[in-house]
């Protein structure tokens, strides 16, 4: 087996290149191959308020239907005080691995003591061949979980998607709402999810209900809802021309472009015409 290590919170752009190194391998020596990645990830081990980029399921999603590969998590609490070399015989007990990949910031063991050199110090011991990985790099910067933690609270959606190399996404259930948009005539699915990190407005972005099998262009409203005195952040989308009743359904919204920031309008009449003016952005690009 060959088993690529890492946290993979957003399998973004540098991810995605150990990815192609494992599947080449696993393609000319025809042994199967596996993602091995963190949860809990160590932010949220250390840091109760940290919101991961994407769930666990949302995780899973993106490594079988995007990359075809199977993936596995590892509980950190339970190894984050294993020695490097207890780390690896864990491995070697649970994954009999040939070979191993890893990108070039990779560290692991307790204290993040093991590196790559410990790695490859390791190979003749427990019968495995370490791979190396450089890190993927835009405009000389490295791509960074962190790095697209900011794009996305700082609203630059299409730069963050960019450095994902797909469109930033989330997995929820449409729950009853206040039913204002509704009343306004534009009628929205509030949207129940684990985790949201966004900058407060309104966005373009593609819609699936997965109990339907049906996907629409809308738009979306990240926010406090500053008009109706809200206090608490909720998302809504509205899909435009379309009647459907969506309480109850699972569905999955990809975010492809930040419209405009949140605001607090004079009054429903120029609240209605601004969601009319946000509709039309979907028509272009």
């Amino acid at each position: 087996m060959i088993i690529i290590l890492g946290k993979f919170e957003s399998f973004h752009l540098g991810h995605q290149k150990l990815i192609d190194v494992g599947k080449n391998l696993s393609k000319k020596l025809g042994l199967p191959l596996k993602i091995l990645a963190l949860n809990p990830l160590p932010y949220e081990v250390f840091f109760k308020n940290y919101i991961p980029i994407y769930t666990p399921e949302e995780r899973r999603h993106i490594a079988e239907n995007k990359f075809l590969t199977s993936l596995d998590f590892l509980d950190f609490r339970k190894i984050k005080d294993l020695k490097p070399l207890e780390f690896l015989k864990f491995l070697k007990i649970n994954y009999n691995f040939k070979y191993i990949v890893v990108g070039k910031d990779f560290f692991f063991g307790k204290n993040r003591q093991g590196s790559y050199l410990d790695l490859k110090k390791y190979e003749n011991i427990l019968n495995y061949k370490a791979i190396l990985v450089d890190l993927e790099k835009v405009y000389k910067e490295k791509i960074s979980t962190s790095k697209i933690r900011n794009l996305l609270k700082e609203g630059k959606i299409d730069i963050a998607n960019k450095y994902l190399n797909h469109f930033y996404f989330l997995f929820g259930k449409v729950i009853k709402g206040s039913q204002v948009g509704r009343k306004l005539g534009f009628p929205t699915a509030n949207i129940s999810c684990k985790k949201l990190l966004l900058k407060r407005g309104v966005y373009k972005v593609y819609i699936y209900i997965k109990e339907d099998f049906l996907s629409f262009k809308a738009i979306a409203n990240f926010g406090k809802k500053p008009t109706f005195g809200e206090n608490k952040d909720i998302l809504e989308v509205h899909i435009p021309n379309v009647k459907l009743n969506l309480y109850g359904k699972n569905v999955i919204v990809w975010f492809e472009k930040f419209i405009r920031e949140e605001k607090k309008f004079k009054s429903l009449e120029e609240l209605k015409k601004q969601i009319e003016k946000d509709i039309r952005e979907l028509e272009k690009d």
